[in-house]
This record gives structure tokens, C-alpha cells and sequence, in this order.
């Protein structure tokens, strides 16, 4: 693959992945209209997205071993098209259960797209550039999540949350096709694949898996009830809080998945333990700030200190993909990413959400904030306690991470 080509399958992905977090995210705004319209509590609210999280959680590792075995582009495609129609017929439903079961085919869909897409682009580019590739990727993320936050808000507004349902799922049937067609980088031909049973007992890997976890719990549920917080307790209108929420999130998260990938691969070409390090910092500097946020009276000072805690914590978005993908074999490169996705959605955010919510429902919006707020410092130092195994980490310039070979051993060989 050329490497024009190779930036031509980056700004795709990268659009579906914009796309992926539109769609994703627009549920979170269009909230008060939905529970107004249907009636929902916060707790069935989170239930919305609990659904969404569980299915996508629990199919995210089939489609990982699928993509390892099948052409990635096609069940990236075929992922796209799926969630773009489960989006559409979400606009369609009448009542609670409906509006589950749509969410939940929507999970679906986005399970297929995750694994492939980052295994493919690991593949297409240097493994020194692998964490600002990614990160790059991942911009879409916090641009799509931006954007379907404050499009839910304003346009929900004027045009209603079916509408804007409706809307969003037009452009991932175009998109779908373009995935088809890009082309893919050689595949290494294994005669007999890494025992997928085998990546859990890689040591740095299970720290990866453990952290994780937090991380997402933490940032699923400031995900889904930040924006409601700034409506029920500080008393935003829905649109201002989506414009502003969505505002933060989008430039602190930009900001912060640059630097955390540039700073990850500036530390990585230099010392192996440099991508770990980056994740673990930025999870325990953003604590003070999303806690700050959450008491502040002053609207601009709590629009400031989030900003500021969103710009840390995403700073692990980049480098924990690539540090996956450092420490496994090729041939199980979109399976270990599955299976990561699979552990932070089942016991990160999937529940997180309801959690919270019933949190609220018993006590206060702001104090159940308060458990997401702080528990990333106990994945910062996971993290920063893995450190210590990456000496047997690849080092740049290395064509195997010795690790992943010493603890992952092959059933066969390799060959071209």
C-alpha cells in the first residue's frame, strides 16, 4: 500500500468513526425530549444506553476474530450499513421497548467497526507513528461525540428527536460503500493463529484490560450525564447546554488526543515504558478537575475545569490501542482489541450509566457524578504500576514485542 493510499483509508475510517460517535452520542442530548415524549425515568433512561453498551460489548469479540480471518474493509462496511439502518429505524419507535431494541441493534453494528478499523490501520502505517495514527483515527470520536451532542440539542429543539434520527443515518449508507471498496494492506498469512485463550496471560495485557475498565466507566457516565447535569442543576436550557458541553468536550478532547498521542510516541521512540506512562498521568491530573467542576457555582469556571479534565483524560485514547497492539502478535491484533472493547464495555460503561442514574434518582445528580470523578486516579495507577513489565516490551526498530512472544506462544509459524 502507497502511502496516499494509506492517508486515503485514515480520512475514511476516520469520517466513519466521526459518523460512529454522531450516531452514538445524539441519544445522550435528545434525552429530555425522549423521556418528555415516552415518559422515562433517569434510571430508564440509562437503560437506553445500557442496552446499547451490552450488545455492543458482547459482539464486539466475534466481529474481532472475524476481522482477523476475513477481509477487514467488508465487515467494516457491512457494520456501517447495519448501524445506519438500526438508527433510522430508532426515529421509527413508539414506546420504550421499541426504542431498546434499536439501541440495542445499533450496538451491533458499531461492534463490527472498532477492532478491524485499528487493526487496519496498524498495519498501514510505521509502528513508531502508531499512536498519533490512532489518536488521528480517534479524533473522529471526539468530533462525532461533539457534534452528535450539539446537534441533538439544537436540532432537537426544531425538528424533534425522530427527525434527528432520521438525519443521521443517512450519510453512514454512502460511507459504507466507500469502506468497501479501499484497499488493504498485505496480510501476514498465519498457518496456525495465536490460541485467542492465549492473550490473557499476557501479564501487561491484563493491566491494559484492568485499566481500561475504569476508564470507561468513568468516561461513560460523564458522557451520558454531564450534559443533564448542566440542565437539571446548574439550569442550562437543553440547547445551551448541548452547545456548551459539546463545545468543551470537542476542543478539550482535540487538544487532548494530540498531545497524548504526540506526547506518547515522543516518550515510546525514546524509553518502551513512554505510551503507559502518558495514560497513567493524564487519568490522575484529570481527577482535581472534573471533581472541580461538578462544585463550582460559577458556569465559566465549571465550563474551564472540565475542559481541562476532559483534555487530560483522553490523553490514554491514542496510546492504549497502540499499546495493545504492540504487545500481541499480528494475527490477533482485532481479536485482543475485541476483547478489549468486550471487558470496558460489560464492566466499564455498559452500566455505568444506570448506575449513576439510580445513584441520582436515590440521591443527587452532583454526588453521583462524584463516583466517576475520581475513580480514574486508581486506573492512572494501574497503568503506571504496568510500567514496570514493558522492559520486555518491543523497542523501536524491533519487528516482534518480545513479550507478546514469550508470553503468547505460537501454535505454528509465520510466513508471507
Amino acid at each position: 500500500m502507497t502511502k496516499r493510499h494509506a492517508w486515503y483509508v485514515l480520512l475514511i475510517l476516520t469520517a466513519i468513526n466521526f459518523l460512529n460517535y454522531v450516531d452514538r452520542q445524539i441519544i445522550i442530548t435528545l434525552g429530555p425530549f425522549i423521556r418528555h415524549d415516552l415518559q422515562l425515568t433517569y434510571t430508564r433512561f440509562g437503560w437506553l444506553i445500557t442496552a446499547f453498551m451490552l450488545i455492543h460489548s458482547l459482539t464486539s469479540l466475534p466481529f474481532g476474530m472475524l476481522s482477523d480471518r476475513w477481509l477487514r474493509r467488508k465487515v467494516i462496511a457491512l457494520g456501517v450499513w447495519s448501524w445506519s439502518a438500526a438508527t433510522f429505524l430508532c426515529g421509527l419507535a413508539t414506546d420504550f421497548s421499541h426504542l431498546l431494541m434499536g439501541r440495542a441493534a445499533v450496538g451491533i453494528g458499531e461492534a463490527a467497526y472498532g477492532p478491524p478499523a485499528n487493526s487496519l490501520l496498524s498495519d498501514a502505517f510505521p509502528a513508531l507513528e502508531r499512536s498519533r495514527i490512532l489518536g488521528f483515527f480517534n479524533l473522529g470520536m471526539f468530533l462525532g461525540g461533539a457534534t452528535g451532542l450539539i446537534l441533538g440539542g439544537v436540532l432537537g429543539e426544531i425538528l424533534g428527536w425522530r427527525a434527528c434520527l432520521y438525519l443521521v443515518s443517512l450519510p453512514g449508507f454512502l460511507l459504507g460503500g466507500l469502506a468497501w471498496y479501499v484497499r488493504e494492506p498485505p496480510q501476514v498469512v498465519i498457518h496456525q493463529r495465536t490460541p485467542v485463550r492465549a492473550l490473557l496471560s499476557n501479564p501487561l495485557l491484563t493491566h491494559v484490560l484492568l485499566g481500561g475498565v475504569i476508564t470507561a466507566f468513568s468516561a461513560g457516565a460523564l458522557i451520558v450525564w454531564m450534559p443533564q447535569f448542566v440542565t437539571d442543576v446548574r439550569l442550562f436550557r437543553p440547547r445551551d447546554a448541548s452547545l456548551y458541553v459539546g463545545a468543551v468536550g470537542v476542543t478539550g478532547g482535540l487538544l487532548g488526543v494530540v498531545t497524548g498521542s504526540y506526547l506518547a510516541d515522543w516518550l515510546y521512540a525514546r524509553w518502551p515504558w513512554g505510551r503507559m506512562a502518558t495514560i497513567g498521568i493524564g487519568l490522575i491530573l484529570s481527577c482535581p478537575f472534573v471533581t472541580l467542576s461538578l462544585y463550582t457555582t460559577n458556569h465559566m469556571a465549571m465550563l474551564i475545569y472540565f475542559f481541562l479534565g476532559i483534555f487530560l483524560m483522553v490523553w490514554y485514547t491514542g496510546p492504549i490501542i497502540a499499546v495493545i497492539h504492540d504487545v500481541v502478535p499480528n494475527d490477533v491484533k482485532a481479536t485482543a482489541q475485541a476483547l478489549y472493547i468486550l471487558l470496558i464495555h460489560l464492566l466499564g460503561d455498559t452500566f455505568s450509566p444506570v448506575i449513576v442514574g439510580k445513584l441520582a434518582d436515590f440521591y443527587s445528580l452532583q454526588m453521583a457524578l462524584l463516583v466517576p470523578a475520581v475513580i480514574p486516579v486508581v486506573a492512572g495507577v494501574i497503568f503506571l504500576v504496568g510500567c514496570r513489565r514493558l522492559k520486555y516490551v518491543m523497542r523501536p526498530g524491533q519487528e516482534e514485542p518480545v513479550e507478546a512472544l514469550h508470553d503468547l506462544p505460537r501454535t505454528g509459524t509465520r510466513g508471507l
